[in-house]
C-alpha cells in the first residue's frame, strides 16, 4: 500500500489513508470494511501523500506528486499529457472525484508536497520538502501562494495553532519551528534538555502538546512534546 497520510472524519470517525503506490485514498469504516475512493482513475493523480478532511466534511484535500513507487498506469488522458504535477487536490468523499487541482508553479525547481493541514478559516497549508517552501491556499483565491525562510530546509508536518495566527512546522534537519503568519517570522522552538525535535515527520496538535512521528532517530518512535506558554 505504501500508506503515507492519514486523517479521521470528525463525525463518523472513519480514517482516510493516502496510498503512494496505488494513487488513491482508502476509507476505513467502523465495521472494518475498506472502501477505495477510486481516485487513481483521474490521470492527474500521482502518488498521494498528505490527506485532510475539509471543513465541510464532504471533501478531502490531498497532496500529489510523481513518485517511483507509484503504479504508473493512467486512465485515458483527454489532452495527451500524462505528466503528474505536484499539486493540492480536492477530492469528493462520496465518489472520489477530483473537484479541484492547484498546481505548484513551474519554476524549474524540484518539488515534493508532503504533508498538509487546514485551519479554522479553511486555509490549506502544504509543506514542500524539496524546494523548500510553505504553500498556502486560501478559500478566496484561485492560486497557491508560498513562503520561504532560511530555517526551511526539509519541511514535513504542519499544524495550525487554534485561535492564533501561527503554525508549527516540523523540519527534518532543523527541528520544530514556529511560524507567525502575520509577520512571516520563523523561530526555532527550543528543545527541552536531553531531548531533540530533529527527525520529526508528521505532527498533530493535541491540547498543549505536539504528537509527532519521529522517524529520523533511532529507534523510530511516536513522541509527545509538551509546549510551554510561549509556544
Amino acid at each position: 500500500l505504501f500508506a503515507e497520510g492519514i486523517d479521521a472524519h470528525p463525525v463518523s470517525g472513519a480514517p482516510y489513508v493516502a496510498s503512494i503506490r496505488h494513487r488513491t485514498i482508502l476509507e476505513v469504516r467502523a465495521d472494518g470494511h475498506v472502501r477505495d475512493l477510486g481516485v487513481s482513475r483521474d490521470w492527474r493523480v500521482g502518488a498521494l501523500l498528505g490527506v485532510r478532511v475539509a471543513p465541510d466534511g464532504a471533501s478531502l484535500y490531498a497532496t500529489t506528486t510523481a513518485h517511483p513507487a507509484m503504479q504508473t498506469s493512467h486512465a485515458a488522458d483527454p489532452v495527451g499529457d500524462t505528466v503528474v504535477r505536484d499539486a493540492i487536490l480536492r477530492v469528493r468523499i462520496a465518489d472520489g472525484a477530483v473537484t479541484g487541482q492547484w498546481v505548484v508553479p513551474d519554476d524549474g525547481a524540484r518539488h515534493l508536497l508532503g504533508d498538509l493541514a487546514i485551519d479554522a478559516h479553511g486555509v490549506v497549508y502544504a509543506t514542500d520538502s524539496y524546494a523548500p517552501l510553505l504553500f498556502m491556499l486560501r478559500p478566496d483565491q484561485t492560486d497557491l501562494t508560498s513562503m520561504r525562510h532560511p530555517l526551511f530546509r526539509s519541511l514535513q508536518g504542519v499544524a495550525p495553532v487554534p485561535g492564533a495566527s501561527r503554525l508549527l512546522l516540523a523540519d527534518y534537519s532543523h527541528g520544530l519551528l514556529r511560524v507567525d503568519l502575520d509577520t512571516r517570522t520563523v523561530t526555532r522552538v527550543i528543545d527541552a534538555p536531553g531531548t531533540t525535535s530533529l527527525g520529526i515527520d508528521g505532527i498533530a496538535l493535541y491540547g498543549d502538546a505536539v504528537i509527532a512521528v519521529q522517524n529520523g532517530v533511532e529507534p523510530a518512535r511516536i513522541t509527545r512534546l509538551m509546549l510551554d506558554a510561549e509556544q
